[in-house]
This record gives structure tokens, sequence and C-alpha cells, in this order.
């Protein structure tokens, strides 16, 4: 994959090349005989020699000072655009060219039309450099919102651990009190005064909701991984949903083919689907509040990575195979894009394997990705 990225890479670089050296030869020669059609006392073969040599050194310079910011577009995303530009460009001038030297003396037109090419040249530079920063802005923009949003959470996530760090010390502090105000039920054989002291303390001072708030995030080590969760557990707890969510082991990394990003999408159309779902079927009254459920989980075995999420259903008589399909959904006023759109993610990658079942009054969704090198072999 890394080589085939790799040589991808390289073949841009290579006709972009080619290119500007097309370019560059053509340029020269239009910019020689334009210099001599205005100037006609040029026209000794010395002359033509000096204005030939100090337009290739000027050119040369100029490209010298531009090569870095050809090369940045050359290997950017914008790659297969510039080099769309610089084809026009090489084939403008090349057909040009097979006008100013099939003729010796060239014509007003022949002029009117290089000064044209000049100027269409600049316009669509001038426009590629628009949309690149144009494109700049929007990612900037994106970016920022994404900041934002990572900002919030982190802050939200950090109150949480203050939360409870203040609870933990508040704990410290009173344990000593509230083991001496038990030795005496304890010496009198009051075994279930203790229990029931020790329980009623331990409900009011501690939630276990909240104590589960974001249980296991900090086993994972992927910012994107943990940032989609962290969102989708805290739309959860705000709902008032109940859920779990797990991750065993650790997570450092994911098989090295996979898109960050799509991989993200997937997950978080899948807790979508989820949440929504028990939104839904709490609103219609399918499922009474105590029953509304979602677990969740991260898995990763060796250099493999799963994704199990499963939702409580009504019941299990639901079509697995329309779900999949374009356009079809349970949900009301819903265009029922997900499950269709984690399929082309499957499809988009050799290494993926989806599978989604109903059963025993569960929706259950797993996402299996397995290592490049496995497939490969």
């Amino acid at each position: 994959m890394l080589l085939g990225l790799r040589c991808s890479k390289d073949k841009f670089l290579i006709l972009g090349s080619a290119l500007l050296l097309g370019i560059f030869d053509s340029t020269t020669i239009i910019l020689s005989n334009l210099i001599l059609f205005l100037f006609p006392t040029l026209g000794s073969s010395n002359l033509d020699f000096f204005t030939n040599i100090s337009i290739i050194i000027i050119s040369y310079l100029l490209l010298r000072k531009i090569i870095p910011n050809i090369s940045t577009n050359l290997t950017s995303t914008n790659k297969k655009v510039f080099i769309g530009v610089l084809s026009y460009v090489y084939i403008s001038e090349t057909i040009l060219n097979a006008y100013v030297l099939s003729d010796t003396k060239p014509t007003e037109v022949i002029v009117v039309s290089l000064t044209l090419l000049f100027l269409q040249s600049i316009f669509i530079l001038i426009m590629y450099i628009a949309l690149v920063e144009i494109q700049k802005k929007l990612l900037s923009h994106t970016q920022q919102k994404e900041l934002l949003q990572e900002k919030q959470e982190l802050e939200e996530y950090s109150s949480y651990l203050d939360q409870n760090e203040d609870d933990l010390r508040r704990f410290k502090h009173d344990y000593q009190n509230i083991l001496n105000s038990l030795k005496i039920d304890a010496q009198e054989g009051d075994v279930k005064g203790v229990i029931d002291k020790l329980s009623e303390y331990s409900n009011s001072q501690f939630s276990e909701e909240a104590l589960r708030k974001y249980k296991d995030l900090n086993h994972i080590h992927i910012k994107a991984l943990k940032s989609i969760v962290f969102s989708k557990l805290t739309q959860m707890y705000n709902l008032g949903i109940s859920y779990n969510f797990g991750c065993e082991p650790e997570i450092y990394k994911i098989p090295q083919n996979i898109d960050l990003l799509d991989l993200v999408r997937v997950i978080g159309i899948t807790f979508d689907n989820a949440i929504e779902a028990e939104t839904d079927y709490s609103s219609s009254n399918a499922l009474s509040k105590q029953d509304l459920r979602i677990e969740a989980m991260y898995y990763q075995d060796h250099d493999d990575f799963e994704f199990m999420i499963r939702n409580r259903i009504p019941n299990s008589d639901i079509s697995l195979n329309q779900l999949a399909h374009k356009g079809y959904t349970t949900k009301k006023q819903h265009q029922g894009l997900g499950l269709a759109n984690v399929k082309q993610f499957a499809q988009k990658y050799d290494n993926v394997i989806i599978d989604y079942q109903a059963k025993d009054n569960w929706f259950i969704f797993n996402l299996t990705i397995l290592p490049i090198d496995e497939v490969l072999d």
C-alpha cells in the first residue's frame, strides 16, 4: 500500500516536471520571437543569441524562486488540478509555437494570439491560486470548528475528572469518621446496621451512572477514535439513555490502510442510528425508559481492530437486507442512508468485515478490520 502511494506521488512529480520543462522551452521560443518581432533591429545572429540567453537566464531565476511552490502543488491534494493547468498551458503554447515557427515573420494575428495566450494563462493561474486559497479557508474553518468541539469536549472531560477527584478527596476525608462511627455497631455485633450505613453513604456520595460515564476512554490513545466516543457517550448521558462502553485492551493504532476519517464516520453513523432508534422507541412508547439501552466496545487482538454496538429493539422482526439499501429506514423522517454508507465503507477496503443482526430484542452491529498483511497473504 505504501509503495503504491509512493509510486503514485512519483508519477505526478515526473509528469509535472516534464510539463514544466516543455512550458519553459515553449515560453523561451515564444518570447524570443515576440521580442524579435517587436524590435526588428535585434535580428542579427549575435543579438538574437544574446536575447535568447537573457530570456533563459531570467526564466531560470524565476523558476528557481517558484520551484518549491510548484513542488508543493505537485504533491498536494490539488495535484490533479495543477497538472490540468500545466497541461492546458503546454498544449496552448505548443499550438501557437507551431504557427510562429511556420512563418518567419509573425503576423499581427499571431502576436494578438500570443498576447491572449499569456493573459489566459495568467487568468487560469490566478483562478487556481484562488481555488487553493478558498480550499485553505474552508479547511481552516472546518479545523477551527473541530478544535472548538474538541476544546469543549476536553473541558467537559476535565470537569468530570475534577468532580471525581473532589468526590474521592471528600470520601478519603470522611473515611476515618465513618469507620469510627461504625466501630460501636460492629463491636455490638450489629452487622446489618454496619452494612446499611455503608450502603446509605455510598448511594448518597456516588452515582453509578456518573462513575461509568466515560469508563475506559483512557484506554483509547487515538485522538479521533476517543473524540467520537466521548461525544456520543455525552449525548446518551444527557438524553438519559442507559449505556455501557468498554475498550480492551488499550488501543494505540488501527490497520494502516484504513483512512481514520472513514472509520470515525462509520462509528458516528452507527452510534447515531442506535441513539435515534432508542429515542424513537421511547417517544412511540415501543420501549419504556427503563428498557432503553446501548452497549458499545472497542477491541483489539494483535493488529486488528473491532467495534461492536448494540441497542434494544421492541422485536427482532427487522428486514436486515432492506436496512442496507439506500433510502430504507425504520425511523421516521429519515433518509435511511446510514447502513448503506457503512456498506460502501466495507466495499472500499478488502480487509473490512461487517455483520449485523437482530437477536433477542437487540440490534447488533459488528465491524472487524483485519491486518492488511493477513488479506495480502
